[in-house]
């Protein structure tokens, strides 16, 4: 709750950077253009990073029912939130919850997270699938007994991450 205003504080601010400006316009076109496989920039395949940060865009823009600078940017910071979120449960449950407090406030109002949160990337996407196949891998290899459940988490966070960012993910 505490970073919650911190992430959300000038998201609406004007004017997109180059990246953000790229993955907005993907965004429009998938909605526009119906094509939700192929990104397309000015009409022309844009393959350089996979879709699922336009995908995310996209969603937000449609239930938002609005192409502005906060509606882009909120799918970001909601990321680099729910990141924080994994941190506090993992570290609470395992350490303790003052830890868990601490390890997910430190995070989630750390001056790299919040400047990329507050600018739409594809590392925050990233960072949150990277983040909980790394806590779910260590729940399990920590446990008595592995679950299979906990693994398929853990790999639906790396193709998350790898979605968002392609081969350096990898």
């Amino acid at each position: 709750m505490i970073a919650l205003p911190v992430h959300i504080l000038f998201l609406g601010r004007p004017g997109l950077a180059p990246a953000e400006g790229v993955i907005a316009l993907g965004a429009r076109n998938m909605l526009e253009g119906g094509s939700w496989l192929v990104v397309r920039l000015y009409g022309e395949l844009y393959a350089y990073k996979p879709p699922l940060a336009y995908w995310i865009c996209a969603l937000s823009q449609w239930l938002l029912r609005g192409h502005n600078e906060w509606v882009l940017r909120l799918p970001a910071a909601t990321a680099g939130l729910l990141h924080g979120c994994v941190i506090l449960l993992a570290l609470s449950r395992w350490v303790s919850p003052r830890c868990g407090l601490f390890a997910a406030l430190s995070f989630s109002t750390s001056g790299l997270i919040f400047e990329q949160a507050r600018l739409l990337s594809f590392d925050v996407f990233l960072t949150l699938g990277f983040g909980v196949a790394i806590l779910a891998a260590c729940r399990n290899l920590t446990a008595a007994k592995a679950r299979l459940s906990v693994w398929l988490a853990a790999y639906s966070g790396l193709l998350f991450g790898f979605m968002s960012k392609g081969v350096p993910a990898v």
